[in-house]
């Protein structure tokens, strides 16, 4: 059974992972710094340790020197030694926001969410018209703990110092998103849209929510609007073609979905939706085509491997060709009851019933519809059991009682 889902392309967001506690800027100035930094950057510790011992001799109270000697430590997986390094240089210099910056990303690797917010609120004290302190702490919460509702002050916080950055409000809106808070997200991204006429990325939020919310027009141009500022934004067209599709408006979807692969051929996504559009309109070879060459590019893309397998399975090629790629997308969605319904009909037209008829048991318990009660019934045909066919027909008539398949083999069943 198909899957019906696009799998689109993320949107593009910084993530946070506070892999470093060197901040992510401008490179010191040429210098004695510079160059411990770019020993600490090619994994030299022990030749940094003796240039930073020298620096610091010379001037023991520079916050600096404390974050370079606290970044060797932490890449040497001594957490504990980061830790005393970062407050000892905050002893010396309580204001130094770099090292509560610093002391938070050290808490964020631990996972410790509280001990990190509690870092970087004291940098926020410390410096309150500081942008980087609450939005690091804002972009933490949100992507790498999971928890925009913790993020939103800190995002607050930081749109009040700089409120006209539209990287920052797209950032703002996404979490207001994430959080339930629809309308108000919605009204951030006009926000953060109207900041940068050049960005595609609040636009095509927008268009996220108000299709989630079953506003297609609307979000059809919100998706417009975005690709107006950047054509060849892949991901708004990406999600401009399955939103068209899904209603119905197959020819401008397949259009869509060629545009994307001509601009991005290099990956599977335009591919896939390709091949679903294509399948809609009854295109059943140009489909084919179209997920195998999103396989070229991604081997072991479910929704491509699945939708090739069904379609070989009714008749697109050789049963053993469909049982091969049926079983890959079941190893990679063992519990979905598409891929399973796929795996069971490839397996009962390859002649192994009894395989089938196990697939489609579990499908139909994760979720029964009239389909695969229908397919279930055909593989206990195969086995001989009539009377389990028969129960599986009338099953699916009562899910559906317009199933005429369903109708015409319960009559060919029991006359």
């Amino acid at each position: 059974m198909r899957l019906v889902a696009v799998v689109l392309l993320a949107v593009l967001a910084l993530r946070v992972e506070a892999a470093s506690l060197l901040e992510r800027g401008d490179p010191p100035l040429p210098g004695p710094l510079a160059e411990v930094i770019a020993l600490i950057e090619e994994g030299r510790f022990g030749e940094a340790e003796l240039r930073l011992a020298v620096l610091r001799a010379a001037a023991p109270r520079d916050p600096a020197l404390a974050l370079a000697a606290a970044e060797i430590a932490a890449r040497r997986g001594d957490a504990a030694r980061a830790e005393s390094e970062l407050r000892a240089g905050l002893a010396a210099a309580p204001d130094a926001t770099a090292l509560w910056r610093a002391l938070g990303r050290l808490k964020a690797l631990a996972g410790d969410a509280e001990a990190m917010d509690q870092a970087f609120r004291a940098a926020i004290a410390a410096r309150p018209d500081e942008r980087a302190n609450p939005l690091e702490a804002a972009e933490l919460w949100h992507e790498r703990f999971g928890r925009p509702d913790r993020a939103l002050p800190h995002y607050e916080r930081a749109a009040a110092i700089t409120p006209d950055d539209a990287w920052l409000l797209w950032r703002y809106g996404l979490a207001l998103a994430r959080a339930g808070r629809t309308a108000e997200a919605i009204a951030m991204l006009e926000r953060a849209a109207d900041a940068d006429p050049t960005s595609p990325l609040p636009d095509h939020a927008r268009g996220g929510l108000l299709a989630e919310l079953g506003r297609p027009a609307e979000a059809i141009a919100a998706y417009d609007r975005a690709l107006a500022r950047r054509a060849d934004h892949t991901e708004t067209r990406l999600a401009r073609a399955a939103l068209v599709l899904s209603q119905g408006r197959t020819g401008e979807a397949i259009a869509e979905f060629d545009r994307a692969a001509r601009e991005r051929p290099d990956i599977p996504q335009p591919w896939v939706g390709l091949g679903m559009a294509l399948e809609r309109a009854g295109n059943i070879q140009g489909a084919v085509l179209a997920y195998r060459r999103a396989l070229e590019r991604h081997a072991e893309d479910p929704i491509a491997l699945n939708n090739l397998a069904w379609l070989i399975a009714l008749g697109a090629g050789e049963p053993a060709e469909a049982v091969a790629l049926a079983r890959r997308a079941a190893a990679l969605l063992p519990d979905d009851p598409s891929v399973l319904t796929t795996l069971g009909e490839a397996l009962r037209r390859s002649g192994e019933a009894r395989e089938a008829e196990a697939q489609f048991d579990r499908a139909i318990g994760i979720e029964p519809t009239a389909e695969r009660h229908y397919r279930r019934a055909l593989a206990r045909e195969a086995l001989g059991d009539r009377a389990g066919a028969l129960a599986d027909l009338d099953r699916a008539l009562v899910l559906d009682p317009r199933h005429a398949l369903a109708r015409a083999d319960r009559g060919r069943l029991q006359p």
